[in-house]
């Protein structure tokens, strides 16, 4: 690593050494003089000092390189991580290149492998999945021999070290098999680049089939081997694998629930997929998984049963597999912490309660006892029996098994002794009260444990129902509300009443700044924030019952879809430990969240882009505009006065009547381009508020026709029905632009010699004004996008740019009027609009 890095620094990179530990070798001293080394870290702990890799002073110098030795080294408690390859981890996500060393029996699906080899208990470990993300492996490889010369020089360790590592690694045979089980190791390192390759096409593909394994797990220390030995396997096929835990509804006592926890956080850290079932059955909830995933293997422990143990215990989920006809196979693996229990041990796992529901056992039975001693002489000593067998019964409804079975014997004693003949002795007469007495025994003991399971069934679908109801909820908020704030406190609100958690926020807006929003937890302090930051920065889950900064008050979940983050959401709880169930859930509501943020940002930017889109066909529009429709009445306007000052023609000739006419169309159409755009600018900027007067449509036709009378002067105008329109109420201005507007756009089509006629008509709840021509008419493709802006029909037609109807539509909607467009119906090709208003009451 040192003499890599040593010719990166020739090369001009920079590089730094974070942590090295050189174990006094001579050779690795002289080859780490001349680097810059960061200064390491001092932490107090139990009355001594201990140092350990700066990780935010090698994130604040942020290298090109950085070298960390040692990679499965545990960092000394008050460290931001527990494990150095975690720091790591770190450094990467900042954007800087490590390299980093580590032996291969700190892999963690090798760890049992290698103590088998050597006898050494080994206690760090890295995932297997660090593996993946290096770039570059290097194997380090020399042979057993020359590594024993090397020991016994004194290169390796001090020379009073050597005989004890001769005891231990450092054995010929032990060797040989490290060195094969690191080659095999980058082995599989290589290979899974060589399906890479394949998979993006640099090799030929090939044909393989698609295994898929399933392993069992729950709170057993044998699990741990268990997932080694299925990720090992898994990794071999390259094949996705699946670790599941069946809830059987057996309550778990805390050391349960941490070992639990422990096994399904190894089991995400050797890469497989986490499911949690809920079925009294662990061989059908199996089973059931394996159709719906479509399992090839299911991988599980089982210790070897004497004939006492399978008397005390039921089938084992294992029998019940392999009697099953389905087309999976089943592995079953031994392993030395899976070895067989005690019977002690069995009984204790079986009947295994609190303290006070044995309590309760007794209290029950010496109840039942004093009742029946008043009731006996009424249902007789037999009849006794039916009554305790009722209480053992009800008791099934509150206790455990252990409790049930303990009821059910003491029963069997008091009715013995008080009650069967001969009374107040063990001894029974009759044979058939001794097989009553049996038969109570049996019966008690069966039926309670039957109503015990049919409890423990209830309560496990319950607690689905629970979790359903939740999620439902959860689902619920996002569907039915778009307000991201009243999302926000409704969602808290929820996780308050149904899980007593406080919540807070910390959520990017739309100009990519944070802010953050608490929810019933107002004293959050810098440190948590800190830890709620560096959840945010590194897309990764830190706080309580986590594995950076598990002491912090809350939990922080990272709001992250794809690659992108929108935020953080944090919960606190007073509880000292968040158990799986829980964080699964609370990994449910932030990925709902993530994925509303992320709908909200996908909105956003598909508006932005609209926006752009049209501000850009705007850009254009008033390019093509400014280069012609008001370059062309400039340029007009500027020849026409320019030949008026050149010549000294008199002011009354037709020559000099003719350039003024034309300054003043010219002008005209100038003004009508300003105009329009004006308009366009005013209904964009939402700033067109219509007045209520009292309008007559004759007096606004009279006043747009005698504006534009030059342009109408050659052509023919009819007029029908306007005189006979009622005063409305609506704004003046607005309707003289729209009808403007309309007229122009007939003038435009109509040709030179078209008759324009202009109809006016009333019925029972508007007022309709016409507008036919004789141009050409609407394609019928064209009739949705007619009043949409820069929309002409026909470019090749000189002038105008396209916002004419587009305003008239407008204008119309903020008068609550509305026009339309229609070819005309007595079969020429023409052009109508109508106008239409709701008809004002008069007085």
């Amino acid at each position: 690593m040192l003499e890599t890095a040593r010719g990166l620094c020739s090369d001009g990179k920079d590089v730094v050494v974070g942590f090295l530990e050189t174990h006094g070798r001579k050779k690795t001293e002289e080859l780490s003089r001349g680097f810059e080394f960061i200064e390491r870290k001092k932490l107090s702990y139990a009355s001594t000092t201990l140092e350990e890799m700066d990780l935010d002073a090698i994130l604040e110098r942020k290298p090109e390189l950085v070298l960390v030795d040692e990679l499965a080294h545990t960092n000394a408690p008050g460290s931001r991580h527990p494990k150095r390859y975690m720091d790591v981890e770190e450094i990467l996500n900042a954007g800087i290149d490590v390299f980093t060393t580590l032996n291969v029996q700190h892999f963690e699906s090798r760890i049992d492998i290698v103590k088998n080899l050597s006898g050494v208990e080994i206690k760090e470990s890295v995932p297997d999945s660090i593996l993946d993300l290096a770039d570059q492996v290097e194997l380090i490889d020399l042979p057993p021999d020359e590594l024993l010369a090397r020991l016994e020089k004194g290169e390796i360790y001090p020379k009073e070290k050597v005989e004890r590592s001769l005891q231990g690694f450092f054995k010929r045979g032990t060797l040989t098999a490290l060195r094969e089980l690191s080659l095999r190791l980058t082995a599989e390192k290589v290979d899974r680049e060589v399906m890479s390759a394949v998979q993006n096409r640099d090799l030929p593909q090939k044909a393989k089939t698609r295994d898929r394994l399933l392993v069992a797990i729950g709170p057993s220390p044998s699990a741990i081997e268990l997932l080694r030995w299925t990720r090992n396997k898994a990794f071999n096929l390259e094949a996705p694998w699946v670790a599941a835990y069946v809830d059987t509804g057996v309550q778990l006592d805390v050391e349960d629930k941490r070992l639990l926890d422990e096994n399904i956080e190894l089991a995400k850290h050797l890469g497989a997929e986490i499911i949690t079932i809920s079925n009294p059955s662990v061989a059908q909830a199996l089973i059931g998984l394996a159709r719906e995933k479509h399992v090839s293997e299911i991988v599980m422990g089982r210790p070897q049963m004497t004939f006492f143990h399978k008397l005390i215990a039921p089938e084992s989920p294992v029998d019940v597999l392999f009697k099953e006809k389905e087309h999976f196979t089943i592995s079953i693996v031994t392993t030395e912490k899976m070895k067989r229990p005690t019977l002690w041990q069995l009984l204790r796992q079986r009947f295994r309660s609190k303290p006070g529901e044995y309590l309760f056992s007794f209290a029950n039975v010496i109840f039942t006892t004093a009742l029946l001693l008043l009731l006996q002489s009424i249902i007789g000593y037999r009849g006794v029996g039916l009554v305790y067998l009722v209480a053992v019964l009800y008791q099934s409804l509150i206790t455990g098994r252990g409790p049930i079975y303990f009821a059910a014997f003491l029963s069997a004693m008091f009715w013995n002794y008080f009650f069967i003949p001969p009374r107040f002795t063990f001894h029974v007469n009759e044979r058939e009260d001794i097989i009553h007495l049996v038969l109570f025994l049996v019966m008690a003991s069966v039926l309670g444990s039957l109503a015990n399971q049919i409890r423990a069934s209830e309560q496990a679908y319950k607690e689905r129902e629970k979790r359903a109801t939740f999620l439902f909820g959860v689902a619920r908020i996002f569907s039915e509300r778009n307000a991201l704030s009243e999302i926000l406190s409704t969602l808290a609100e929820l996780l308050k009443e149904s899980m007593n958690l406080e919540t807070s926020f910390y959520i990017r807006g739309p100009d990519s700044t944070y802010s953050f929003r608490s929810e019933g937890k107002s004293d959050i302090s810098t440190k948590e924030l800190s830890v709620a930051l560096w959840s945010l920065n590194n897309t990764r889950l830190a706080g309580r019952g986590t594995e950076t900064l598990p002491h912090s008050e809350g939990i922080y979940f990272p709001l992250f879809s794809g690659n992108e983050a929108f935020g953080i959401i944090g919960f606190y709880t007073q509880e000292k430990r968040i158990d799986f169930s829980t964080k699964s859930l609370l990994e449910a509501v932030s990925k709902q969240l993530a994925l509303f943020l992320e709908k909200q940002n996908y909105f956003s930017m598909r508006s932005k882009t609209r926006a752009f889109e049209e501000s850009t066909k705007l850009q254009k529009a008033l390019f093509s505009s400014i280069s012609h429709e008001l370059k062309t009445p400039l340029t007009a306007i500027m020849g026409a006065a320019q030949t008026l000052a050149e010549s000294k023609m008199p002011v009354n000739s037709a020559d000099h009547q003719a350039i003024v006419h034309e300054i003043l169309a010219s002008g005209t159409r100038l003004t009508h381009v300003v105009d329009q755009l004006l308009d366009m600018s005013r209904l964009e900027s939402g700033k067109v508020i219509a007045k209520r007067e009292w309008v007559s449509l004759e007096e606004v036709l009279g006043l747009v026709l005698g504006r534009y009378e030059s342009k109408f002067e050659n052509r023919k105008i009819e007029i029908k029905g306007i005189a006979e329109l009622p005063l409305l109420l609506a704004d003046f201005s607005l309707i003289a632009d729209v009808i403007r507007n309309v007229l122009l756009n007939a003038l435009q089509y109509s040709g030179t010699n078209g008759i324009i006629q202009i109809q006016g008509q009333q019925n029972a709840e508007e007022v309709v004004l016409e507008f036919l021509d004789e141009g050409p008419g609407i394609k019928q493709d064209f009739s949705e996008k007619l009043f949409e802006r820069f929309s002409r029909e026909y470019p090749s037609i000189p002038g105008g740019l396209g916002l004419g109807l587009s305003i008239c539509s407008g204008f119309m909607d903020a008068m609550h009027g509305k026009i339309e467009a229609a070819n005309r119906t007595d079969g020429k090709s023409g052009f109508a609009v109508r106008l239409s208003f709701k008809k004002e009451a008069t007085s």
